[in-house]
């Protein structure tokens, strides 16, 4: 299959997954009446407004990552084909993902309790700022910094380029 076809695929189920989330019914959508002040509306917590929130979080999350790593391999790709660099994007997104799904169960966690702090800040935090911000794309930079002769502009590639170029700046030939 296409890799562009697949990358519709993904945009469409990203498209949607947000049509779900938003048209969605809440159960405290537009509040509840607050024990001490009739005049202010009091919402419940995140668990109890959106039941499914977590799910839907990580389901989009989860989509938008492919669809991320389906662009990159989109710029690799010759003749229609991943090649060698399939398997690295296939670390690259499970890796991600693994992160990811651990940002969303520690958010999930401290939603109704207390956060657990780490380096004095909130959980989730701490795996966004040293787990996911430094660890992917530094991957995925090295990667490209260590494999782009071999597999993105590969010496035949450039043979081929000289020779385009050859062609051209040579002058026509006069036919008169």
């Amino acid at each position: 299959m296409k890799l562009s076809w697949i990358l519709l695929g993904a945009l469409v189920t990203m498209c949607l997954i947000l049509g779900f989330i938003l048209v969605g019914e809440t159960h405290y959508g537009r509040g509840i009446e607050h024990a001490e002040n009739p005049a202010m509306q009091q919402s419940g917590t995140i668990s109890q407004s959106y039941p499914s929130g977590l799910w839907s979080a990580w389901l989009l999350g989860s989509v938008e990552i492919l669809l991320f790593l389906l662009c990159l391999g989109l710029g690799t790709q010759k003749g229609g084909r991943l090649g060698r660099i399939k398997v690295p994007l296939l670390v690259a997104g499970l890796l991600y993902l693994t992160i990811y799904s651990l940002l969303l169960v520690l958010s999930g966690a401290a939603v109704d309790q207390a956060p657990l702090l780490v380096f004095s800040f909130p959980a989730p935090s701490v795996v966004m700022m040293l787990g996911l911000w430094p660890v992917i794309p530094l991957y995925l930079v090295l990667l490209y910094y260590l494999k782009f002769d071999s597999w993105i502009l590969t010496p035949d590639d450039r043979r081929k380029f000289q020779r385009l170029l050859e062609i051209q700046r040579t002058p026509p030939e006069d036919t008169s």
